[in-house]
């Protein structure tokens, strides 16, 4: 199920991300869904935004946020 934001309510959550150190310093990351760039012109919608530990070795950001997506 994905949520369809308007942009004004995309702003709003990311804003709400930036209220705290973790979220505002947190490294922005993309999750697409397996075959993505298979098909060109595919349209995506936002599933959710997490902030998450970063579990990268040697990455200097504590947290990433996490953009999932999902074609429509």
């Amino acid at each position: 199920m994905s949520v369809r934001w308007t942009t004004k309510e995309l702003v709003s959550v990311l804003e709400k991300f930036c209220t705290s150190p973790e979220g505002a310093n947190a490294r922005v990351s993309l999750a697409v869904p397996m075959g993505f760039g298979s098909r060109p012109n595919t349209s995506f919608d936002i599933k959710k935004i997490d902030l998450v530990p970063n579990t990268i070795i040697g990455a200097k950001e504590k947290y990433r946020l996490i953009i999932v997506i999902q074609e429509l």
